[in-house]
C-alpha cells in the first residue's frame, strides 16, 4: 500500500476533457504504475455540470470516507476543480490528505484559481505540487510555490503512421463541443447563416450535449438548414475518431480565452482537420503551421478557398504534422510521474 499512488479524478458520467485525458493516462499506467482510484465524478448528465444538490453533499462525505480508508498512501494525484461546489469538494479532500501526511499533486485543467482570495485555501494549495496546463496559468499563479507547467497530450490513435483521409464530395465541417452560449452557439448560428448560400457544397455536423435553454432554441433554429446535422453526444472512442477522420474542418467557437487547453484541438489535429478557432490561450500554437485561421466575423471566403484546388489537402497534412510535433503522450506521462514522485 505504501508504494501506491492514490488517484482522485472524475471518471464516470458524461465525458469532458479531464475525463478523456485521465482515462488515457490511467490506461497508459496499467502494468507500469501501481495506483488506487477514487472516482470523484458527480454529474450524471451534461446539464448537471457545476450544479449543487443535497445528494452531492452525501457523495462528498462518501469520498472523504474513501480517503480516510486510503490514508496509508504516501502520494496522491488529484484533479483540482477551480469553480463552484467541486472546488470546495476538492479542497476538502486535499485537506484530509495533508492531515494524513500524504504528498499531494493537484492538476488544474481550467482557469480560475487566480481569483481565489481566501488565504486559508491558498495555504492549503501551497502545500501541494500544482500542475497547470499552459503558460498563462503559470504566470497568473506565481504566488504558489511548487508549480509546474505540463501541456496536455493524447496518445496517437494512428500510432504515428501516415493518416489517409478520403476526399469527400462536400466539405465536411465538424463542431464537436458541448453546446452553450459561452461555448459559441450564437456564433455557430451566425456561421451557418453566413455560408447558407454555398450550403450545397458543405456539410456541418454538430455533436455535443446541450447545456442551456438558449442553445436548445438555437439548435432548433439551425435544424431547418438541410446541410446541418445535429448528432447525439458520442462516448465511444472509435466512433469519435471515425467522425473526426471523416471530417475536413474543425470549428471551435468558445468565447475568447474561455478555454484553457481543449483536448478536441489535439483530436482534430490528430485526424488532420483544418482548424477554425476563436482566440484561445493556446490557439496560436494549434494553427502555428499555417493549418488554420482565427475565426472572424466573416468566414465564408476562407471556406470557399478550401473548396478549390489542393488548399484543403495541404492544410490537413500540416495539421497532422502539428499534432506529431506537439503531442508526446509518453513524455506527458513521465513528466507527471516525476512531479508526483518529486524527482
Amino acid at each position: 500500500m505504501k508504494n501506491k499512488i492514490l488517484v482522485i479524478f472524475p471518471i464516470k458520467g458524461p465525458l469532458n476533457g479531464v475525463k478523456v485525458i485521465t482515462k488515457n493516462l490511467l490506461h497508459h499506467w496499467e502494468n507500469k504504475i501501481d495506483y488506487n482510484l477514487i472516482d470523484t465524478a458527480q454529474a450524471k448528465d451534461f446539464n448537471d455540470f457545476g450544479k449543487f444538490s443535497i445528494q452531492k453533499v452525501f457523495v462528498v462525505l462518501h469520498l472523504i470516507w474513501k480517503v480516510i480508508l486510503n490514508y496509508s498512501h504516501q502520494k496522491a494525484y488529484i484533479n483540482l476543480s477551480v469553480k463552484g461546489f467541486s472546488f470546495y469538494r476538492d479542497i476538502t479532500l486535499i485537506t484530509f490528505l495533508l492531515m494524513f501526511r500524504v504528498k499531494v499533486t493537484a492538476h488544474i485543467h481550467a482557469n480560475g484559481l487566480e481569483h481565489v482570495k481566501f488565504n486559508l485555501f491558498k495555504k492549503i494549495i501551497n502545500k501541494t505540487h500544482l500542475i497547470v496546463i499552459n503558460d498563462y496559468q503559470y504566470h497568473h499563479l506565481k504566488e504558489y510555490k511548487n508549480i509546474h507547467v505540463v501541456y496536455n497530450s493524447l496518445p496517437d490513435y494512428y500510432h504515428s503512421k501516415p493518416l489517409v483521409k478520403k476526399q469527400n464530395e462536400k466539405l465536411r465541417i465538424l463542431y464537436f463541443s458541448n453546446l452553450s452560449l459561452s461555448k459559441g452557439t450564437q456564433k455557430l448560428q451566425d456561421f451557418i447563416e453566413e455560408i447558407n448560400p454555398i450550403g450545397d457544397q458543405v456539410e456541418i455536423k454538430i455533436c455535443g450535449g446541450i447545456l442551456d435553454s438558449e442553445s436548445l432554441e438555437i439548435c432548433k433554429n439551425i435544424q431547418k438548414y438541410n446541410f446541418v446535422e445535429i448528432l447525439d453526444p458520442i462516448f465511444d472512442e472509435d466512433q469519435k475518431m471515425s467522425l473526426f477522420k471523416d471530417s475536413d474542418v474543425f470549428l471551435f467557437l468558445s468565447d475568447e480565452n474561455y478555454e484553457v487547453f481543449p483536448l478536441v484541438y489535439l483530436e482534430a489535429l490528430m485526424n488532420g482537420l483544418v482548424i477554425m478557432t476563436t482566440k484561445q490561450v493556446v490557439s496560436d500554437l494549434m494553427i502555428s503551421n499555417g493549418n488554420g485561421i482565427e475565426y472572424k466575423i466573416k468566414n465564408r471566403p476562407f471556406i470557399e478557398t478550401l473548396l478549390k484546388g489542393n488548399k484543403l489537402k495541404e492544410m490537413q497534412e500540416k495539421s497532422r504534422n502539428v499534432f506529431l510535433k506537439i503531442s508526446d503522450f509518453e513524455k506527458f506521462s513521465t513528466q507527471i510521474i516525476k512531479i508526483i514522485n518529486d524527482k
